[in-house]
């Protein structure tokens, strides 16, 4: 989904992490993440087992107008 999306977020940074990378597994447990993908932005989860593209846009939109 993010590759559709990214053009339209410049100033977004976007990581992939495995889950098998130990960084993974720190992320996992400081934000008891149970499913996977797990969304964090600004340090903060929002969303887990899916991705709701609607609520994603919508969360970008009001973090660029801050």
């Amino acid at each position: 989904m993010w590759e559709g999306e990214k053009a339209h977020w410049p100033n977004v940074k976007f990581k992939e992490v495995s889950l098998m990378e130990p960084e993974a597994q720190e992320i996992i447990l400081k934000h008891q993440i149970l499913a996977s993908p797990g969304i964090i932005i600004n340090d903060e989860l929002f969303s887990t087992g899916g991705v709701n593209k609607d609520g994603l846009v919508k969360k970008l939109q009001e973090l660029s107008q801050e």
